[in-house]
């Protein structure tokens, strides 16, 4: 089994490719470093004895991705190159268009023509749309609220008719909100312009204000903030793993909710990082932004049922490890 993780520099990426490296698997790593820096795969290297086989390389580029493919003798794809702001694909919806959208159009043309037959999708829970006040399974009605998740969608079709045209074996993996660190605390989720929760949670705990804006606090729900499913980076990083290890049974395509089933508001994943980290936030609440759902949680039973996968970690844990990841980072 040969592995090929696209978007590899990311923080999904390079917490995957450390549980590959964990398992002793075969892996091969690129990123066109657009949306990341080399900072993750050189640290990659301090876990890793042999050489970290990474190359700088644009999926979008179909050329050059199939003369990798032919010449690393791929067996299987981790597909999770692309972009992934909600808040920015409203601001450039087309940028979001030519890279999620295209970039996968190029992986499925250049895995037919390597004969590369099992790739994992990084999707998202956006496909879901509004969401509903209850657990989402993956027979919800599919809809898109912003650009970012209609870019999750159309990739989704895209994979879907490909499966049936070339017999590809294909995992969907419908991401819910990951957060935290590699319990090394050397990776972790640091953007250079933090748009989601954990990050700007973690960027200002470290400045003298303690400023956070929170973007809506009159949604019906417990405490007016939107509620999602916070599953930690470690946790969702295994489950490509044993996703890995029923990929070769799959007929045609799975789709999977990745998340703990457990529903947190903003407000309460605010209230529980001052907790366990002994911050106090300054919050300003802002009107909603566009594009973001109520309500969004996982029913996690199919892939508990597929796999032996198991989401281990609280959400006390997840913000322990962020914060420990930014005060680590700040330090070297």
């Amino acid at each position: 089994m040969n592995i090929l993780i696209t978007g590899a520099a990311g923080y999904i990426g390079s917490h995957i490719a450390l549980n590959l490296i964990e398992k002793k698997k075969n892996f091969f790593l690129i990123d066109n470093l657009e949306n990341s820096t080399i900072y993750n795969i050189n640290i990659l290297k301090k876990f890793y004895k042999k050489k970290i086989n990474f190359s700088k390389l644009d999926v979008r580029d179909e050329k050059k991705l199939t003369h990798y493919l032919k010449k690393n003798k791929i067996t299987h794809i981790i597909h999770l190159a692309g972009l992934k702001s909600v808040e920015e694909s409203e601001m450039y919806p087309e940028k979001y268009y030519e890279n999620n959208i295209i970039g996968t159009i190029s992986i499925l043309k250049s895995m037919d023509k390597a004969k590369t037959k099992n790739i994992i999708f990084s999707s998202s829970a956006t496909v879901y749309g509004d969401g509903n006040k209850n657990k989402i399974n993956e027979n919800t009605p599919v809809s898109y609220k912003n650009s970012y998740g209609l870019t999750k969608l159309v990739s989704e079709d895209l994979i879907k008719n490909f499966c049936k045209k070339k017999k590809l074996r294909t995992v969907i993996l419908r991401y819910f909100n990951p957060v935290g660190s590699h319990k090394s605390f050397l990776i972790g989720d640091d953007p250079l312009k933090p748009r989601n929760l954990m990050p700007i949670l973690n960027k200002s705990a470290f400045t003298k204000e303690k400023k956070i804006f929170i973007y809506g606090n009159d949604y019906k729900t417990k405490d007016g903030t939107a509620v999602r499913d916070y599953i930690h980076i470690t946790d969702l990083a295994s489950s490509h793993i044993d996703c890995l290890k029923i990929s070769n049974k799959i007929k045609n395509f799975e789709i999977l909710n990745v998340g703990t089933g457990k529903p947190y508001s903003v407000l309460e994943i605010v209230k529980c990082y001052e907790k366990v980290n002994n911050i106090k936030f300054n919050i300003i609440y802002k009107k909603r932004r566009k594009g973001d759902a109520p309500v969004l949680f996982a029913d996690n039973s199919k892939i508990l049922k597929k796999t032996k996968w198991r989401p281990k970690s609280n959400i006390e844990e997840m913000c322990i490890s962020a914060y420990k990841f930014k005060s680590k980072k700040l330090l070297r």
